[in-house]
């Protein structure tokens, strides 16, 4: 969806189509339930939890309970300033990303790796490398595939 994202606005946007990005963070919704059992909203005291160090941590590490983690999306779909906006990432509503300075993400509480010190970013080369792969080359690339793909689908 970031690819396309990026390039719905140089191929729809005279046509008034608006496309944008979204990383909702950790939803401890059920869909975690596999992965992170204990995660998942039913077993957690949210309000405990957030006066507790490790909750502290899990929350600037962006695992979210479900009202949290549909801020974005709802943001996203209803707010008319985010329709002036297309093909751009969202950690937050109206926090872009790459763009968020890193003193809005800090007030923001977010979790994204931003400023290259956090834990493993220097050796994952953090923030440089975030989004490398978020270029027209590949934009192009996935439009022509999926474009080719549906084809024989669509009248």
């Amino acid at each position: 969806t970031f690819l396309f994202a990026n390039d719905s606005p140089r191929r729809e946007g005279a046509n008034g189509i608006v496309a944008n990005s979204l990383h909702p963070g950790i939803v401890t919704t059920n869909l975690v339930r596999y992965s992170v059992p204990d995660l998942i909203q039913s077993k957690r005291d949210l309000a405990k939890e957030r006066e507790s160090f490790a909750g502290q941590i899990a929350a600037k590490a962006g695992i979210r309970n479900p009202d949290e983690g549909c801020k974005t999306t709802v943001w996203l779909a209803t707010a008319k300033e985010a329709g002036e906006v297309n093909g751009k990432f969202f950690v937050d509503p109206a926090l872009e990303y790459p763009g968020a300075t890193h003193e809005q993400l800090v007030a923001a509480g977010d979790w994204f790796l931003v400023s290259g010190t956090e834990f493993l970013a220097p050796q994952l080369n953090y923030p440089a490398e975030l989004f490398k792969w978020r270029n027209e080359a590949n934009a192009s690339k996935l439009w022509t595939t999926s474009q080719e793909m549906v084809s024989k689908f669509t009248v």
